[in-house]
């Protein structure tokens, strides 16, 4: 299991991969911090994979699930400003307006700033993922 390897010997077999991989690595990176409540850490693993992509950066799928992953963890620490700009940010990539879980955290958002707007938001995520 992925797990059980060593981070540094991760990093190492990365730098034998290529591209994907370290942006894979990057985000599996964040996704651990993540989990163990680094956040501000997650945001730096997250933007490290973020500025590996190629321009233009909106163009990829890589970039709504990055810039989510950024936004999750400014979320979880109740920057919601930032929060806001990663998700609107998410929201104009590749399929990322269809995205339940983009929507979602923008609802949330905004309804932690007392924006009426937040209303549309949560009904839109709810009514697509229930």
């Amino acid at each position: 299991m992925i797990k059980n390897i060593s981070l540094s010997l991760l990093v190492s077999k990365v730098k034998e991969w290529g591209f994907y991989q370290i942006r894979f690595m990057r985000r599996y990176q964040g996704n651990l911090l993540m989990e163990k409540g680094r956040y501000p850490d997650a945001v730096e693993a997250f933007t490290a994979a973020l500025v590996k992509l190629p321009e233009p950066v909106e163009q990829w799928e890589a970039f709504v699930w990055l810039k989510a992953s950024i936004g999750d963890a400014l979320f979880f620490m109740q920057d919601y400003s930032r929060t806001l700009s990663e998700f609107f940010e998410a929201a104009n990539g590749p399929d990322g307006a269809q995205n339940a879980f983009v929507i979602l955290r923008l609802g949330e958002c905004l309804y932690e700033q007392d924006n009426p707007d937040a209303l549309d938001y949560l009904c839109k995520a709810y009514f697509w993922k229930g």
